[in-house]
């Protein structure tokens, strides 16, 4: 599976959405996460990535948005767009942020590792513990570890088949 990020989208003034699907036609890419992190203290984005990203169909995951608003957290809900809980070093610090404002707009959640190495791997034991840090219940930990990414795989391999 391609992991298809639109870089595109860090970059002052620019919004992912209209490369997206050519990005992910050309690269033959399955899976689209924006990433946007937290904006200044650990990587820079430009200001209305997260809103851009929830609002784009071709996003399946919002990656460590930092501190998401409300609304950005309702268009998630509204289009069934996961946001990351994430259990990189750095990109974690606003995981209680992200839980809460995710919890008040019904936005759905999956436990992600932003992995950049073999080692940045996170097993379940572990991705479980980090979401109990960032305050989900554990019907929300079995959703975001389990029902979630479940239900994203399945997307992503529709999406194979369709293009096959």
């Amino acid at each position: 599976m391609t992991d298809v990020r639109a870089t595109e989208s860090r970059r002052a003034g620019t919004r992912p959405a209209p490369k997206l699907n050519r990005r992910r036609a050309y690269s033959g890419g399955q899976l689209v996460p924006v990433p946007n992190g937290l904006s200044g203290a650990v990587e820079p984005v430009a200001a209305g990535t997260n809103r851009a990203a929830v609002e784009c169909p071709e996003v399946d995951v919002l990656a460590h948005p930092g501190l998401l608003t409300l609304e950005e957290a309702e268009l998630a809900a509204q289009r069934g767009c996961l946001v990351e809980v994430t259990t990189r070093p750095g990109h974690s610090l606003a995981n209680g942020h992200v839980v809460q404002v995710c919890r008040q707009a019904g936005a759905p959640m999956v436990v992600d590792s932003d992995t950049h190495a073999p080692s940045d791997m996170a097993n379940l034991a572990f991705a479980q513990t980090v979401a109990a840090g960032a305050s989900m219940t554990p019907d929300e930990i079995a959703l975001a570890t389990g029902a979630h990414p479940e239900r994203l795989l399945a997307r992503v391999l529709a999406r194979r088949q369709q293009s096959a």
